[in-house]
């Protein structure tokens, strides 16, 4: 009888430990989360475009030269192909930063930094949403996480295009 009541306090134990853990790990990856969309915003206020664009997904990047190649193909300019757009964003030259700085005129992320209130949706293993409540707004925006590589990037085109 005592050894069963031993036995189970160390599974009591044991499993009180792992909880703990999960919890812990629970709690780091919320906080990578929001890191991630936070650097993000905070690269767009500092107008860090190299940073920018690291920060969000593969499938924001593409969306975003392929906008960036219709755009070049309706003012007549001649052709373009997806990775000569894509060593432009790369290395942050002429239409990388013309494009950030037309995208930062509409948008501000101060607005979203300093003016809103932040709230993590359910935590999947590879994605999970954000909920930014901006103070003078009657219904949340809803940022989309991805997890790429093993670290969080802002589903920005996922988020916030429309669906075409």
């Amino acid at each position: 009888m005592k050894s069963k009541i031993l036995s189970a306090i160390v599974i009591c134990f044991i499993f009180s430990g792992s909880l703990g853990a999960i919890h812990v790990n629970s709690d780091n990856e919320v906080g990578n989360i929001l890191d991630a969309a936070e650097g993000l915003f905070k690269a767009m206020k500092d107008r860090s475009y190299n940073k920018i664009w690291d920060s969000i997904t593969a499938q924001s990047r593409a969306t975003i030269i392929e906008d960036v190649i219709r755009a070049l193909e309706k003012s007549g300019k001649e052709s373009v192909d997806n990775q000569q757009i894509a060593a432009d964003f790369n290395n942050c030259e002429t239409l990388c930063k013309a494009y950030w700085n037309s995208y930062l005129e509409h948008f501000s992320p101060v607005t979203v930094l300093e003016q809103s209130k932040w709230d993590i949706g359910v935590i999947k293993r590879d994605k999970t949403e954000i909920i930014v409540t901006y103070k003078r707004s009657e219904r949340p925006a809803v940022i989309k996480m991805y997890k790429e590589d093993g670290t969080w990037k802002v589903g920005l085109t996922e988020t916030f295009w429309s669906r075409k």
